[in-house]
């Protein structure tokens, strides 16, 4: 984005022609990371999170639409050098704070994250370190001098960092649950959820069952999250359980996500690069 803010201001002109339709999709966009600005420089809640990415989702949605069903109209509209330079300063703003609200604790900085999207929100899941994430930032030109020598000294307090070889792995190593290990759903957990404990109770093996040794695990014919969706919108046909799943599903979910997710992002061949 700051290339590209470079290059308009080398441009003579002072404005440019475009076409109308992408115009209105520019300035879609530009309305919108302008209506959520006040929203950086603090923690972003779920709900904001949410309202931001249906806003720039919808100005998507609606260049989209238009392409589809219209096609372009062939009429030209114009950019002002100054709009174009204040939309790149406004977008840096917003990766600038996306960046700074992912330094761990620990002086890193999150790779990756993965989302969930309800109706109103999107809650945030960290995954481990890793060494491109620093590499970025570190490229990114937002750090200081002092704030990019102490990540530089993060990295080589932490888990990233092989002693014995110099050099740094794209990943820490990570102890992998083994197969016995996984779909152990605790007591604890299952006392949450009513629907649960009832399908127990009742010896009801079409979402969860417990084995001879009394451990409780989710039906193993369940490969994924969908699956589970599927039986239990199944079980809502029935009157004594409709009720109850649709008080619960969400949790049931989330029980299964916790206690069944295999690892994310782990690849079996190991990488130094050396520094």
């Amino acid at each position: 984005m700051l290339f590209v803010k470079n290059l308009f201001r080398e441009i003579e002109e002072r404005e440019i022609s475009i076409s109308f339709e992408v115009g209105e999709f520019f300035r879609d966009i530009y309305d919108a990371l302008k209506r959520h600005l006040n929203l950086l420089g603090k923690p972003i809640s779920d709900k904001d999170r949410k309202r931001v990415l249906d806003d720039l989702g919808k100005a998507g949605s609606r260049y989209r639409s238009r392409i589809y069903t219209e096609g372009f109209s062939g009429a030209q509209t114009t950019l002002s050098i100054e709009e174009l330079q204040s939309f790149c300063d406004l977008a840096l703003q917003h990766i600038d704070h996306s960046i700074r609200a992912n330094k761990r604790d620990d002086g890193l900085y999150h790779s990756y994250n993965l989302i969930t999207i309800s109706n109103d929100e999107i809650g945030i899941r960290r995954l481990y370190e890793m060494l491109e994430g620093q590499v970025a930032v570190l490229s990114s030109g937002v750090l200081s001098s002092e704030e990019a020598a102490t990540l530089l000294g993060s990295l080589r307090e932490g888990k990233l960092y092989r002693a014995d070889q110099n050099s740094y792995m794209l990943y820490p190593d990570r102890k992998l649950p083994r197969f016995l290990e996984k779909n152990n759903i605790p007591q604890s957990e299952v006392e949450k959820s009513r629907l649960l404990t009832e399908l127990l109770k009742r010896g009801d093996k079409r979402i969860i069952v417990r084995d001879v040794n009394g451990g409780i695990h989710f039906n193993a014919a369940f490969r994924n999250s969908d699956v589970l969706k599927g039986a239990l919108e199944a079980l809502k046909n029935e009157e004594e359980y409709r009720k109850l799943v649709e008080e619960e599903a969400e949790l049931i979910l989330e029980i299964y996500e916790k206690n069944i997710r295999p690892p994310v992002f782990y690849r079996p061949l190991r990488v130094f690069l050396q520094v």
